[in-house]
């Protein structure tokens, strides 16, 4: 498994553990923290902007149909702290 596929699965369950948790769309901290680690951002800092919209833009080439589970669950969760 490459770095990029074990970080997809690592925040692609975390998202599922924080939709799952909450109900909603809202972010865990569990989530928040498997995101910010994914980009390499100090606990204490925020998630640019930027660094979501670049990866909602990688994460959505594919057409819908032709995604995994966990792409889909990894662009829900960035699109509801995005």
């Amino acid at each position: 498994m490459t770095r990029n596929a074990s970080s997809l699965t690592i925040i692609g369950l975390s998202a599922l553990l924080g939709i799952a948790k909450s109900g909603s769309r809202s972010v865990s901290n569990e989530s928040l923290h498997a995101l910010k680690k994914y980009f390499a951002i100090h606990p204490d800092k925020n998630i640019p902007k930027s660094y979501i919209k670049h990866e909602l833009q990688r994460l959505t080439v594919l057409p819908e149909n032709l995604r995994t589970e966990q792409q889909k669950e990894v662009i829900k969760l960035l699109k509801s702290i995005g």
